[in-house]
């Protein structure tokens, strides 16, 4: 995902400041799930949990932004 593609989803999903700075983490992708909780210092299942919600959210608005070949990256 490109810096442009990753500003537009989080204008569009209206992230929260952790679910943003999470989203930051997991497009970066030189981190595993809990290499992130241990940096941001939440127990993994708040972690897993605004995981889900920005999946929700993205899976949202990527077809709107016309991203759709966003979605089948993971």
């Amino acid at each position: 995902m490109t810096s442009a593609e990753m500003k537009a989803v989080r204008e569009a999903a209206n992230l929260s400041e952790t679910q943003d700075e999470i989203f930051t983490d997991l497009c970066r992708g030189d981190l595993y799930n809990y290499a992130i909780c241990q940096r941001r210092a939440i127990d993994a299942r708040a972690f897993y949990r605004q995981k889900k919600l920005i999946e929700e959210k993205c899976a949202r608005v990527l077809p709107a932004l016309g991203m759709d070949y966003l979605l089948s990256q993971k």
